[in-house]
């Protein structure tokens, strides 16, 4: 079994020179250790068993490529984290997350009430924030600047996370 522990570093050339043994390691063993690369002892790529790299896509995915709903709620502690960070109050999901019908590439719509004190970069914090825990495009929209009639059919169906 070719050498795998993710605290050690394997160079780009090592792991070229090694990776048909690297595969094979994942064919016999599903649940091998990543190898983790890069350069100077800096860590830059991992290569995983394709199970468990499928599985890391599920976290947060339900079903056909759908973000799900629970998921989200089970992370709230964590969203609700990055908020305090940037000065929002409040998290609400809207849009097609909330049916099911939000595909793998479309952008996550997220309802949010920012602080007295926020200002317009600590939600675009927010924003890539979320996006980088997320892996996808996030669409924040700010509560203050919805207009109650217009606006009337988001703020009645955005849930609260």
């Amino acid at each position: 079994m070719w050498y795998s522990n993710p605290d050690v570093i394997v160079s780009v050339a090592d792991a070229r020179e090694n990776f048909s043994k690297i595969l094979k390691t994942f064919r016999a063993d599903p649940n091998a250790l990543p190898v983790v690369l890069g350069a100077h002892r800096k860590p830059e790529a991992v290569i995983v068993p394709y199970k468990e790299y499928m599985a890391g896509r599920r976290v947060l995915m339900g079903g056909a490529g759908n973000i799900s709903m629970h998921a989200l709620g089970e992370m709230s502690e964590v969203l609700h984290k990055l908020a305090a960070m940037n000065n929002i109050e409040d998290i609400a999901i809207f849009g097609p997350a909330l049916t099911d019908s939000l595909g793998e590439d479309d952008a996550l719509d997220m309802l949010v009430g920012p602080t007295a004190d926020a200002t317009y970069f600590d939600v675009v914090q927010f924003a890539t924030d979320i996006e980088l825990v997320l892996r996808r495009f996030v669409n924040v929209v700010n509560r203050d600047g919805l207009h109650p009639l217009s606006d009337a059919q988001i703020l009645e169906e955005a849930v609260s996370i």
